[in-house]
C-alpha cells in the first residue's frame, strides 16, 4: 500500500508546479498573439496594395477605351442602384474587373452601403479637387472641367480615414497635389509600417497625368 502511494504521489502535479506550467504558457501566449497580430496586419497591408494594383490596371484600361476615368465620389451611375457608383463603370458593361465593389479589408464596416466600406477612388483636379456629387452640386467643380489624376485610398491599420479638421490625415488630396512645393506634410498622412504595424496614416495610390513627389511614395 505504501508503494503504490508513493507512485500515486510521483504521478501527480503538486500547486507549485501547476502554477510555474501556467506562468510559462501566458509567457507563451504573450510572446504570440502580438506576433500574429503583427503578422495579420502586414497581410492586410500586401492586401490591400495588391487590389490596389488591380485597379489601377482596370482604371487605365477603362481610360484608353473611354478617355476619361470613371465617375467619382457619390455619382450613380444608376440612381436606382446604390452599388453603381464609382468604380462599378469598371465592371460593368465591360468587364475590366470583375467587381468594382472591391472592400477596403481596413475598414470598420459599420455601413450597409457598399460605397462606404469600398477602397476609395478619387478622381482629381490639378489643384486637388475632388471629383464628387457634392462638389459639383456646390460649384465647386466647373461645368466641362475632367479629372487630370486620381487618388485610391484605404483607411489602412488605424481604421480611420482622418479627413476631420485638425487630424494629420486632414485634406490628403490637396496635400498630393501640392507635395512638389513641401512633401512634409503629405507624407505625415501616408502609412509608414516602420512607425509599427498599427500607426496612423492611410495607404495611397496615385496616377494619372499629375506626376510629382508624392506619386514616387504612394505606389
Amino acid at each position: 500500500m505504501f508503494i503504490r502511494e508513493t507512485r500515486l504521489r510521483r504521478l501527480c502535479f503538486t500547486l507549485i508546479e501547476l502554477l510555474i506550467v501556467v506562468a510559462i504558457i501566458a509567457i507563451l501566449a504573450a510572446i504570440a498573439v502580438p506576433n500574429f497580430l503583427e503578422a495579420q496586419t502586414r497581410a492586410k497591408v500586401s492586401r490591400v496594395k495588391a487590389d490596389m494594383r488591380t485597379i489601377t490596371t482596370a482604371v487605365e484600361a477603362y481610360r484608353v477605351d473611354y478617355n476619361g476615368w470613371p465617375t467619382g465620389w457619390g455619382i450613380l451611375v444608376d440612381p436606382a442602384r446604390p452599388e453603381s457608383h464609382s468604380l462599378f463603370l469598371l465592371s460593368t458593361p465591360v468587364q475590366y474587373i470583375t467587381s468594382g465593389d472591391i472592400q477596403d479589408v481596413f475598414h470598420p464596416h459599420r455601413s450597409d452601403e457598399p460605397m462606404w466600406t469600398t477602397l476609395q477612388w478619387d478622381p482629381m483636379t490639378p489643384d486637388g479637387r475632388m471629383f464628387s456629387q457634392w462638389n459639383i452640386d456646390s460649384g465647386w467643380i466647373h461645368p466641362g472641367e475632367k479629372p487630370t489624376w486620381w487618388c485610391l485610398f484605404s483607411v489602412g491599420p488605424d481604421h480611420d480615414s482622418g479627413f476631420y479638421e485638425g487630424e494629420v490625415e486632414f485634406d490628403v488630396q490637396v496635400r498630393v497635389a501640392e507635395s512638389d512645393d513641401d512633401i512634409g506634410p503629405f507624407l505625415a498622412t501616408v502609412y509608414d509600417p516602420t512607425n509599427g504595424s498599427v500607426s496612423i496614416g492611410n495607404i495611397w495610390r496615385a496616377g494619372g497625368g499629375h506626376p510629382n513627389q508624392a506619386g514616387m511614395h504612394m505606389h
